[in-house]
């Protein structure tokens, strides 16, 4: 079980809280029978109107939109070799859905592009220890490779999706000559264009998340050559802007967005003394709310989240732990409370591989 307290570090099991504190007996006024009957007639009525007017049919069906998936990418496995496998979770378990097409690679970064409805995947290292500079996509049944040779290459970035301006965004990364990188980039599905050159200071390890809500990519931590950083910024498709200086420091954690409850996740990573942190922090616009619980997923790096919209939920994979033990677990935020899934086997141990969003083929 990968779920401990972070109060006693004893191993937990999480559970549900089966009754509230202080419940007494309530007295419900009920009304007349057909009152009653008309008030729900009334609401049925006004329901199916509205499910109309949101996509939904004239007989109260609801068309409830594709249904959506996590796919993992690469990673290192338990005895540190260079994955190539790829993999979808449906809400229930994982399945391996390809085997090689895309170079094995580590410590790279991914997102989901959803008017293309295409994973993109940019650089990271090869088996060999080399920082790459090609560009792949996940069209749902095969991996392609679009394009190479820039952004240069680079591993310890990351990428996210404006979906307002339809547009992957790369900052940062650590390149060929280990510096810390500081450019900004943007895909628009055929090129990559080089949009700014100046905002956060650069760095390596460091997380994004598109905040719908807001519409800004945001960007948070990660480290400056080997000094680490806690600021947090936004880019709104033209500059970089501050939005906080205080906040989690870590290096090396993940970041995904709840569009439910119009939130930026963030779990894990290391501090500036290098110790894995277990802390769950909640950014909404204005500020950093360390929401963590007391039974949490272990301290980690190398791990990664994103949001699972057919469960409505934040799902965190696998990663490292004190003592260099790599996990594979799956365990899932619902805003309030972590939750191991612990789904059937097989799935893989896995560090520094990528997570995201993705739409699931439809049933045959």
């Amino acid at each position: 079980m990968n779920v401990r307290c972070a109060s006693c570090a004893m191993t937990a099991v999480p559970w549900l809280v089966a009754a509230a504190l202080g419940c007494g007996e309530v007295t419900v006024a009920e009304p007349d029978a057909r009152e009653a009957a008309d008030a729900s007639e009334s609401s049925a009525d006004a329901a199916i109107v509205e499910d109309a007017a949101n996509g939904g049919s004239a007989d109260g069906d609801v068309d409830e939109g594709p249904a959506m998936g996590v796919l993992l990418f690469g990673g290192n496995d338990e005895d540190s070799q260079v994955m190539a496998d790829t993999w979808i979770w449906d809400g229930e378990r994982w399945e391996e859905v390809a085997t090689g097409g895309l170079p094995a690679r580590a410590i790279h970064a991914a997102t989901y592009d959803e008017a293309r409805d295409r994973v993109v995947v940019f650089g990271g290292l090869d088996d060999l220890d080399e920082e790459l500079d090609d560009t792949w996509e996940w069209d749902g049944e095969e991996w392609i490779e679009v394009a190479s040779g820039e952004p240069s290459a680079r591993s310890n970035h990351a990428l996210a999706y404006d979906a307002a301006r339809e547009r992957v965004v790369l900052f940062g990364g650590r390149g060929g000559d280990l510096n810390s990188l500081q450019d900004t980039w943007e895909w628009d599905g055929e090129t990559w264009e080089l949009v700014a050159e100046d905002g956060p200071a650069a760095r390596s390890g460091h997380a994004m998340a598109y905040d719908a809500a807001r519409e800004r990519v945001v960007l948070v931590s990660g480290a400056e050559d080997i000094e680490p950083l806690e600021d947090t910024w936004e880019w709104d498709g033209e500059t970089w802007e501050l939005v906080a200086d205080e906040g989690p420091a870590a290096v090396s954690h993940a970041l995904s967005y709840d569009p439910d409850r119009e939130r930026v996740v963030l779990f894990g990573g290391s501090d500036n003394d290098g110790l894995r942190l277990q802390d769950t922090w909640e950014w909404d616009g204005e500020a950093w709310n360390d929401v963590s619980t007391s039974v949490s997923p272990e301290e980690r790096t190398a791990h990664d989240l994103a949001y699972d919209g057919t469960a409505g939920q934040i799902l965190l994979y696998g990663g490292l732990v004190e003592g260099s033990s790599v996990l594979r677990d799956t365990v899932a935020w619902d805003g309030a409370a972590w939750d191991d899934l612990a789904p059937p086997l097989p799935h893989p141990y896995r560090r520094n591989h990528v997570l995201t969003e993705i739409r699931l083929p439809e049933p045959n």
